[in-house]
């Protein structure tokens, strides 16, 4: 595992509606989805979250050509897990 990102969404009121978890790791998966299927099983929690996954091939490239989604997450997310790495 590289990186595990949280980055909460708030509702209009400034309520928490969702925790959002990017997690950057290499899976023996076909599909990202997969993954993200078996870590969701795996955890239990008293809130909604949802679980993005990505490999850190596809998360280099994508902060290289300036994927504003993913760039907002690195930016604003905060770090839950960090291994020494440098996406860009």
């Amino acid at each position: 595992m590289e990186s595990i990102r949280s980055f909460p969404v708030q509702n209009g009121t400034g309520n928490l509606r969702v925790v959002d978890l990017l997690v950057v790791m290499n899976h023996d998966k076909k599909r990202d989805v997969e993954q993200e299927i078996e870590i969701d099983r795996t955890l239990p929690r008293q809130f909604p979250l949802d679980i993005l996954v990505r490999r850190p091939e596809e998360v280099s490239r994508r902060l290289a050509s300036h994927d504003m989604a993913l760039v907002t997450i690195f930016k604003t997310g905060v770090p839950l897990y960090e291994r020494s790495r440098n996406y860009a």
